[in-house]
């Protein structure tokens, strides 16, 4: 699920709020995974972030995906929240998503968020924690994939170009001391459906116009 609070369909700028919506489908199916694609480290305290996605897990038969990136100012601006220190944020929110997760009592003192003493109940049933995927085509966003996040998540990039940052990202996980091979490689396109080739050429570039 996009997790926006202004939709980004073709001639669609109405948007649900991702978790609920996750949430309703997850008391419908046995099979599907569900996920956000993806949330950001702004408009949800890293705390608040941990106990929706535990709420998720708790109701889904699967198991939630964590997607999560650095934001984008058209996403966050016109409501008045800032976009300030993306990428940072984004690190130090990972880190205590995780602690919320780990943690019987948390403590945390960073630069964007600080906690003390508090309680997160209960704890998610995946283990050791829901996978977290990191969204991002910078080399700052991949290498915090390769140390801290279990997936990644870029944007509609050439073949060629996803197979050198995969490449890069799994070195990088190495140079952590970690297994190359726990890192999921994902990818988000666009697809436009349409009766004929010509129609969906159309869909396409109009949405590519209105971003």
């Amino acid at each position: 699920m996009p997790d926006h609070l202004v939709g980004v369909a073709v001639r669609r700028f109405d948007s649900l709020e991702a978790w609920s919506v996750s949430s309703a489908l997850a008391v419908k199916t046995k099979h599907v995974k569900l996920g956000s694609c993806v949330t950001d480290p702004h408009r949800r305290h890293p705390a608040v972030l941990a106990q929706t996605v535990t709420t998720l897990d708790h109701l889904s038969n699967v198991g939630p995906i964590l997607g999560i990136g650095a934001g984008e100012a058209m996403n966050l601006e016109p409501y008045g929240i800032r976009w300030d220190n993306p990428v940072s944020r984004l690190y130090e929110a990972v880190k205590l998503v995780k602690e919320c997760w780990a943690q019987p009592v948390v403590n945390f003192e960073g630069n964007f968020f600080c906690v003390e003493d508090a309680l997160v109940e209960p704890k998610p049933i995946q283990k050791p924690h829901p996978p977290i995927w990191i969204a991002g085509n910078s080399p700052s966003t991949m290498k915090m994939t390769a140390e801290i996040a279990d997936g990644w998540i870029p944007v509609c990039i050439p073949p060629d170009v996803y197979k050198e940052n995969l490449e890069k990202i799994l070195e990088w996980a190495k140079s952590y001391g970690r297994n190359p091979e726990s890192i999921e490689p994902a990818i988000l396109v666009w697809v436009a459906v349409a009766e004929d080739r010509d129609k969906a050429r159309e869909l396409k570039s109009y949405r590519e116009r209105r971003l």
